[in-house]
């Protein structure tokens, strides 16, 4: 549908804002939509100490970030993660942040938000 579209669209212009965000702070670029199924990964970057798991949302404003993360869906993407490590055997430490971007821009980003 045009409406799907669009807000595909709106989601995918996100993710390279937010994936830009992290190629000026030094990280580089691993990989992005990992999906297993029940769990996906918006982006993967890495820079010398971590690999970093990114969660995107594009919005029109925040509130609290616990709000845009349910238990069940946290629970999706660590699945995914441990998937991930265990497939591309990931020796570093890992961190799942995650990334606010409204009008073309990065507002906030939370780092490690699940302290697991």
């Amino acid at each position: 549908s045009l409406i799907m579209d669009s807000l595909k669209a709106k989601w995918y212009r996100g993710e390279w804002v937010a994936l830009d965000w992290y190629i000026q702070r030094w990280y580089w670029f691993l990989d992005k939509n990992f999906t297993i199924r029940g769990g996906e990964i918006d982006l993967i970057v890495e820079n010398e100490s971590f690999i970093v798991f990114i969660e995107v949302k594009v919005v029109d404003s925040i509130e609290e970030w616990s709000g845009y993360l349910s238990a069940r869906k946290l629970q999706a993407i660590e699945r995914s993660i441990e998937e991930y490590c265990y497939r591309k055997w990931i020796e570093k430490e890992i961190r799942l942040d995650l990334v606010f971007v409204k009008n073309q821009q990065v507002i906030e980003v939370f780092e490690n938000i699940s302290n697991s």
